[in-house]
């Protein structure tokens, strides 16, 4: 299966289970779902987004 079939296919089931989350009164799952979704739909689109460096520590300290 090609890269961009499996992405396709990954669309898909994150669109899926993004409703069903939804039916399921899940916001929280909900809101993740929808963040991965634009993740990928970038990908699909052939855009990269510049996303800060993972935190190695607490905003707190």
């Amino acid at each position: 299966m090609s890269n961009k079939k499996q992405i396709n296919e990954l669309s898909s089931l994150i669109d899926e289970t993004y409703k069903l989350a939804l039916q399921l009164d899940q916001p929280m799952a909900a809101y993740l779902l929808s963040m991965a979704s634009l993740e990928v739909a970038e990908t699909i689109e052939g855009k990269t987004r510049k996303r800060p460096p993972p935190m190695t520590h607490s905003p707190l300290q």
